[in-house]
């Protein structure tokens, strides 16, 4: 599920700026496709999470946020590798990675 949306992010060559907001530990959102981080302090109860959520089309999964940060590495690391075009944006971004 965390693969798919980051690999949807990356097909709408939304990287840099998912990533970025994410690192932030804001949410991100694209089309139906999205990644929430827990707010205990939202009226809305479905916030109330016990980790990170993502989602992709109708399915969701919660995650914990060490295991966020993982996969947030490795989808930067993959994207410097295989994408020079913004490799020294995602640099930044992850070394701002909490934690």
């Amino acid at each position: 599920m965390v693969k798919s949306f980051f690999n949807y992010v990356c097909e709408q060559r939304a990287l840099v700026k998912a990533l970025d907001v994410i690192t932030q530990k804001r949410g991100y959102a694209y089309n139906e496709e999205y990644c929430v981080f827990p707010d205990p302090d939202a009226p809305d109860p479905s916030l109330h999470l016990n980790g990170v959520a993502f989602g992709v089309s109708d399915e969701e999964v919660v995650i914990t946020e060490a295991e966020c940060w993982q996969y947030v590495r490795q989808v930067g690391l993959f994207w410097i590798e295989h994408n020079k075009v913004d490799a020294d944006a995602v640099k930044r971004i992850l070394l701002s990675i909490p934690g």
